[in-house]
């Protein structure tokens, strides 16, 4: 028994299904007298259509993931180009860094040759200034000593004036005795008619008559020309 086919199903597709489904296998077509028919050529030439518009499809996704792959590509490159550029850019800064920090380097150590320099020199300044300064105080001692010389001198001969004085004081008070040289360091010599002044009380001591006769010898022994300061 043949089961009924659909409605939709009519021509030479509903033939060939009702030659196919016959009980009778001799009277049923072969593969290959179905595939010679117009209805599985004219499928074949659909499918072979659709098996080409499918390699078209398949191409032109193919073309479109080439063209995406080659703007992959091409974006890596470019992305390539700007890490070179980046990676060029700071090593080119990493140098300049370098030759920054090599220019501040020298420039610290020259600065510090200055300042070892200016030390050495301002060493050298002090040394010559304590130099200076051992001159000085070794000519100032000198000159005090000098003049505390003098005035050891100057005070020796008032020391010497001054005996004098007394002992012609106490030869006068004595009743007179020769007073026979007025010491040369004096600044001017008495007269016989002044006498000889006391340094103790500024008085004028007269001479004796044996002083006013030994006076004009001991005048005539003084230089001519006596020192005005003692």
């Amino acid at each position: 028994m043949v089961v009924p086919l659909p409605d939709y199903i009519q021509g030479e597709l509903k033939e060939m299904l009702l030659n196919m489904l016959n009980l009778d296998a001799d009277k049923r077509p072969t593969a290959k007298e179905l595939l010679d028919t117009e209805l599985m050529q004219f499928q074949a030439q659909i499918d072979k259509a659709n098996e080409i518009k499918e390699s078209q499809n398949s191409n032109e996704l193919q073309k479109i993931k080439i063209n995406e792959l080659e703007a992959k590509v091409r974006n890596l490159e470019i992305e390539n180009e700007r890490m070179q550029q980046i990676i060029t850019e700071q090593a080119k800064r990493d140098e300049e860094r370098q030759q920054q920090r090599r220019r501040e380097e020298e420039q610290q150590r020259k600065q510090q040759e200055d300042i070892q320099r200016a030390h050495q020199l301002l060493r050298q300044q002090q040394e010559q200034e304590q130099q200076r300064a051992q001159q000085m105080i070794s000519e100032q001692a000198k000159r005090d000593e000098e003049r505390q010389q003098q005035r050891r001198r100057e005070e020796e001969q008032q020391r010497k004036q001054q005996e004098d004085i007394q002992r012609a004081h106490q030869q006068q008070q004595q009743g007179g005795g020769s007073i026979l040289q007025w010491p040369i360091l004096a600044k001017k010599p008495p007269s016989v008619e002044e006498g000889i002044p006391c340094e103790s009380c500024g008085n004028l001591i007269p001479f004796s008559e044996a002083a006013r006769e030994a006076q004009p010898k001991a005048n005539a022994k003084l230089p001519a020309t006596l020192p005005q300061d003692v």
